[in-house]
């Protein structure tokens, strides 16, 4: 049995489940207030580390085909005056998983918004590189290859 109350005072809520074996288990969570503030959630982070060398950026947050398109819009800003034509992006703090059409048109946005970029080296975790993302970046124009070794993606992207 799962039930739900909503708390009294700040945004929050209580789930309270029934584990079959006369135990509750009692979750709260907080509720985004507003809608802006949740939108704001599901957003993705942009940093850039540096601008020595490579451009080194991070990206973490949820992901989504709407997230992705707004973090390479940033990306794009930030790295426009950059005098490097070289581009390594920790992916590490990504959450969640994109299903294949949405891989699809996440490698079509890299091409599109880092196509001023020469070589453009992704670094995620080796059970999230598929091919798919590369495979349409590269499709559209864009020299990019996803590592789970940050050394290796260094290497690559300087040579």
């Amino acid at each position: 049995m799962i039930s739900s109350r909503k708390s009294r005072g700040r945004p929050s809520a209580t789930t309270t489940i029934d584990d079959g074996r006369n135990r509750q288990i009692n979750l709260n969570y907080a509720l985004a207030p507003t809608l802006a503030i949740h939108r704001q959630q599901l957003m993705l982070q942009v940093s850039i580390l540096s601008q020595d060398g490579p451009v080194i950026a991070r990206l973490a947050g949820l992901v989504s085909l709407e997230a992705w398109d707004q973090a390479l819009r940033e990306l794009n800003a930030a790295i426009s005056g950059s005098r490097s034509d070289r581009l390594l992006v920790d992916l590490g703090g990504l959450v969640g998983w994109l299903g294949v059409p949405e891989r699809k048109a996440v490698g079509a946005l890299m091409a599109t918004h880092l196509a001023q970029m020469r070589k453009v080296a992704l670094v995620i975790q080796a059970e999230k590189i598929t091919g798919v993302v590369q495979a349409e970046a590269q499709k559209g124009g864009l020299d990019l290859r996803l590592f789970s070794s940050r050394d290796d993606a260094m290497s690559w992207v300087v040579s």
